[in-house]
């Protein structure tokens, strides 16, 4: 309805466009219409503006209201007239007198409005409410019209002839005084529309068509619902004298007075045409007659072919279904429920009847009464519950189990049913493609009735049933399975291919399980089957994605694909690698160097591993060596923030911060483990900013070891600034990471400004009740570069905590060029019991509260007294110095089993301090200068 609505719009707005004389009128009863042009006539009359509007092109816009025509026969409309209301009934055109309310030209178009005729018109002859010659009625109201102005009138409604066109309309409340209580459809389409309560107006005993009458073989009803008409001889519902009927229901048609057979049909009397894939029902005849409460078929054209019923419903009709007098061809149509006969006619007629159903048809004693007087030539294929059928031989005998639901009337057949391919082929040109619910008949064998059952439209489905993309190694996958279509009282059964080389064969389960124990993407088919029934098939590619929990990243990798679990096949990115893990994955890199010009921010339980055990094989690092001034992004390479979280085997490297913490890494939680962290630069550029961490910023508890921490620059131009800790940076309260087996060395912490802030070149603890420890590492060659007003500096380490554990460290070698001297560890309190300061080697300590190097300290002369050749970057332990064997393990944090080298940790009980064991050969560790 609205799509042929649609269309009948674009092709009149064409229609306008191609008239250079179109113009626009406008309607209002106040003669105020907003959004009219300026200057623009607003008319008061609407037969003003009808009479004004003479050309198909124009447009009269009505604004809402009710208005009254006044012309004697009615206006007559030949523009387009819309109303502009949001509801049809907004607009209301109505008769003011005893006339007709309007008629329509050629070319005329009605939309969007209600039309009323007069209870009172006396002087109509055809078509109370609208006489139409032509044109196009769409998305209207026409009702209570009246066709009363002596013994031959029509219409009381809607009289159309011309190719007038009538779509998507209520038609209701008509009455005339001869034909077509509601409609006189001489030529023209109606469709789409309801049609109801039409009358024959007076007791005329030649009365026909409550509703409608049709009488030109060029007419058409399609889709449209007529239900309640009254008349007093032929055609309670619908008169069909010449045309077709498609796709309706006729429902409800009443007549009063019928006699003989040329009077009845409660709801059609047919003498032409074709009445196709309609339900007719509930029609009735006052009179003590049974013509047809159906369908009555006695007169016109005695000819089979001129008189066509087809794929039709006609059930629940007292005073029989369908009564003949004449010859006519009846296919595929279901005649059943009703009462005193289904068929009666004329014995000698010419019935062509093929693949009908005649059945649960009684007379009033409830006794069979399917077909009397039927001539057995013509009828092929008919299927009754009739235990003897007078003349018709052949038939087939059916019970109420050939129905899907007999009781509650719904007359389909099932899946075993005996009209199920029982029908003859249909071999008309015109015969209908489609049974009653518009379904499509099969061609070869038919079934037999109005329905045909839909074996072909069996489908199958297969979905997963829970809304995942990606499953990952071991996975159970459930997966829904559905069919439609297949017979009723059926139970179909599936057999699943899961693309894994398994398949579940013959299962009736609809929800099927099955474990994936290999990863890749997995083209699922299921196929069905019941009995009565074709079998379908679906096949969906790709429907399961089982990824690995170890994924490979290859940098700039062409030939990426899932399930991305070799390194042939992984990851370009690390980001994107990093995006696709869950929790629990491995990201193994590939060796190469991995640009960032953003941070990896790892917040995921997962591990992120280079491929080798030598960091240097795999490098993350920023490419954005320079900072702008003012540039507020920061671009430090990686941050981890997940307890579970790991990374190892990596190169971290040119990070750049400023007035921010943690150049290469910010370590939140998680563990960082047997990387290089290098070249990072953490810079201060805001007044009374901060900047600390040039490589490392650990703002929780998190673990770092088994690292090298080296080259890395905290610095600060401006006054009253604080910027520290060159390497590594543990921030301020509370904290509880650990370092242990670290090589920190060759970081810078480089002041300037008349006031910087105190700060440390390697580790810098932040603070007063940072419990965070540093174990078994070596703090060595790190360089304050320029010098403070006072001692609040130190080159290796500086502590402002009370809870710290320093143990088993090697902190020497590290300088300060503005004051010329070794500033290895300052600390900022008193020796309190609190502090664990224990068992470190260093060749200078600072300590502001009258503290003393105690609890197993041991204070060195020189670097070279420890490490096998300081001034060149080997930090292996000399043999015998003053390390070997005198680390404690009582009170540790963590106790490796190996030191930076891989070198078996502990020995005969005993363990050196720093971060690597004295070892013949002792391995040795390169680092960038």
């Amino acid at each position: 309805m609205k799509t042929a609505k649609k269309l009948l719009s674009i092709l009149f707005i064409g229609a306008l466009a191609a008239s250079a004389s179109a113009a626009d009128y406008y309607v209002a009863l106040d003669g105020i219409y907003e959004g009219a042009p300026d200057g623009a006539t607003v008319y008061t009359s609407l037969d003003e503006a009808i009479t004004a509007a003479g050309n198909a092109a124009d447009v009269i816009h009505v604004k809402p209201g009710t208005y009254s025509t006044t012309t004697q026969d009615g206006p007559n409309l030949a523009a387009k007239l819309i109303g502009t209301g949001t509801s049809r009934d907004a607009v209301v055109i109505q008769s003011a007198g005893t006339y007709r309310t309007l008629r329509m030209d050629a070319g005329s178009w009605l939309e969007n409005v209600t039309v009323v005729g007069n209870t009172d018109i006396t002087k109509v002859d055809n078509g109370g409410a609208i006489e139409m010659s032509g044109g196009t009625v769409t998305n209207c109201v026409v009702r209570d019209g009246t066709a009363k102005a002596n013994n031959d009138i029509a219409g009381g409604n809607l009289y159309m002839t011309g190719g007038s066109l009538v779509v998507d309309c209520e038609i209701s409340g008509g009455r005339a005084m001869s034909r077509g209580g509601n409609v006189h459809l001489l030529a023209g389409v109606i469709r789409d529309c309801a049609i109801t309560g039409g009358t024959i107006v007076e007791s005329d005993t030649n009365g026909i068509g409550g509703n409608l009458f049709v009488n030109d073989g060029s007419a058409v009803v399609s889709n449209c619902t007529i239900t309640g008409g009254t008349v007093a001889a032929r055609g309670g519902n619908v008169f069909l004298e010449n045309g077709s009927i498609y796709d309706s229901q006729i429902s409800g048609g009443v007549v009063t007075t019928a006699s003989d057979q040329y009077y009845g049909g409660g709801n059609v009397f047919f003498q032409k045409g074709l009445i196709s894939r309609c339900t007719i029902v509930n029609g009735k005849i006052l009179a003590s007659v049974n013509r047809g409460g159906g369908i009555n078929a006695c007169a016109g054209d005695n000819n089979a072919t001129d008189k066509i019923i087809e794929d039709c419903l006609i059930a629940d009709n007292e005073n029989g279904g369908i009564y003949y007098s004449q010859n006519m061809s009846i296919y595929n149509t279901t005649i059943v429920d009703n009462a005193a006969y289904g068929m009666w006619g004329y014995a000698n007629r010419d019935i062509v009847f093929e693949n009908n159903v005649l059945f649960g048809n009684t007379n009033s004693t409830g006794a069979v009464a399917a077909w009397s007087n039927a001539k057995t030539a013509n009828a092929k294929q008919l299927a009754t519950d009739a235990s003897t059928l007078s003349k018709v031989s052949g038939y087939i005998a059916i019970g109420s189990n050939a129905f899907a639901d007999y009781d509650n009337g719904d007359y389909r057949p099932v899946a075993d049913s005996l009209l199920v391919d029982r029908g003859v082929a249909d071999s008309r040109e015109s015969a209908s493609a489609t049974d009653l619910l518009g379904n499509p008949r099969l061609s070869g064998t038919i079934d037999i009735g109005c329905y045909e059952y839909q074996k072909t439209t069996m489908s199958v489905d297969i979905a997963l049933a829970d809304s995942v993309e990606t499953v990952y190694v071991p996975a159970n996958v459930t997966f829904n399975v559905s069919a439609t279509g297949y017979p009723d009282g059926q139970t179909p059964t599936f057999t699943v291919n899961f693309g894994d080389g398994t398949e579940e064969v013959g299962t009736t389960e609809t929800e099927v399980v099955h474990e994936y124990t290999k990863a890749g993407k997995f083209t699922v088919t299921v196929k069905v089957s019941a009995p009565g029934a074709f079998n379908a098939e679906k096949t969906v590619s790709d429907l399961v994605l089982v990824g690995s929990k170890t994924i490979y990243v290859k940098s700039g990798n062409e030939s990426a694909a899932f399930p991305y679990d070799t390194p042939e096949t992984g990851y370009a990115t690390v980001q994107t690698a990093y995006e696709n893990a869950t929790d629990g994955s491995e990201i193994i890199v590939v060796g190469g160097t991995y640009d960032f010009s953003g941070q990896l921010s790892v917040t995921k339980a997962v591990a992120v591993r280079g491929a080798s055990a030598n960091p240097e094989d795999v490098v993350f690092q920023n490419t954005k060596t320079v900072l702008d001034a003012g540039d507020s992004y920061q671009y430090r390479v990686l941050e981890v923030n997940n307890a579970s979280a790991r990374i190892e085997n990596i190169t971290i490297q040119n990070g750049r911060v400023q007035d921010q913490y943690g150049a290469n890494l910010r370590l939140v939680s998680g563990v960082v483990s047997n990387c290089v962290i290098r070249g990072g630069t953490a810079s201060v550029v805001g007044y009374n900013a901060n900047a600390a961490g040039g490589g490392v910023e650990i703002a929780g508890e998190a673990t770092l070891t088994h690292c090298v921490i080296s080259n890395n620059v905290v610095n600060g131009t401006s006054d009253n600034s604080g910027y520290t800790g060159g390497a590594v940076f543990i921030v301020w309260e509370k904290q509880k990471a650990r370092i242990s087996n670290c090589l920190i060395a060759y970081n810078r912490y480089i002041t300037s400004g008349d006031a910087p802030k105190p700060g440390a070149a390697g580790i810098h603890f932040g603070g007063s009740n940072n419990n965070s420890s540093v174990e078994n590492c070596t703090v060595v060659s790190n360089v304050v570069v320029g010098a403070l007003a006072d001692d609040s500096d130190s080159a290796g380490i500086h502590c402002t905590t009370w809870y710290g554990r320093l143990r088993n460290n090697i902190i020497a070698g590290n300088y300060e060029t503005g004051k010329g001297r070794c500033t290895s560890v300052k600390l900022d309190f008193d020796d309190r019991n609190n502090y664990t300061y224990h068992n470190n080697i260093t060749d200078d300590v600072l300590i502001t509260e009258s503290g003393t190097m105690s609890k197993g300290n041991i204070l060195v002369n020189s670097p070279a007294d420890i490490f096998r050749d300081f001034e060149h970057g080997d930090f292996g332990l000399r043999v015998s110095c003053a390390a070997y064997n005198k680390g404690t393990r009582t009170g540790l944090a963590l106790s490796p089993s190996v030191d930076l080298a891989g070198k078996e940790r502990v020995k005969f009980g005993y363990i050196d301090i720093g971060c690597y064991e004295c070892q013949k050969p002792a391995g040795l560790m390169i680092l960038l200068q």
